[in-house]
């Protein structure tokens, strides 16, 4: 299977890239460290404690894929995916038609992520076993 698969580790942002089959991305804290301070009621704000800001990271993971992978933290305030994508719509100043689709991660019964899926890719059904 790797000779079917290309691994890049990029900022993206700044990244010339061609188009690609998939982005995945995992904004901190979910891999990083996450500044406690920024943090109230244990809740983690994907506009306030990710840079670059996550509307410029959604942008450009679909500008070169039209699939999408993003998890975030358990921590994260999900209610705003609502009004990411609404930001998103409203600055394309059109609508594209987009699937998404939102899972939770947990193991051993507690909740360790959120997983996003945008585009054909959150129309497949996935099974992980542990």
């Amino acid at each position: 299977m790797n000779d079917r698969i290309d691994v890049m580790e990029v900022d993206f942002i700044e990244a010339k890239l061609q188009k690609v089959d998939l982005v995945f991305f995992t904004p901190p804290p979910y891999f990083g460290k996450m500044d406690d301070t920024s943090m109230e009621e244990d809740q983690y704000s994907i506009f306030y404690n990710i840079t670059p800001d996550i509307l410029t990271i959604l942008e450009k993971a679909l500008e070169i894929s039209k699939n999408v992978i993003m998890i975030l933290s358990n921590k994260t305030d999900i209610s705003e995916l609502a009004l990411l994508f609404w930001k998103y719509f409203e600055k394309k100043g059109h609508i594209d038609r987009i699937s998404v689709k939102i899972e939770y991660f947990k193991m051993n019964g507690k909740l360790e992520a959120y997983i996003v899926y945008f585009g054909n890719i959150a129309e497949v059904n996935f099974k992980i076993f542990f």
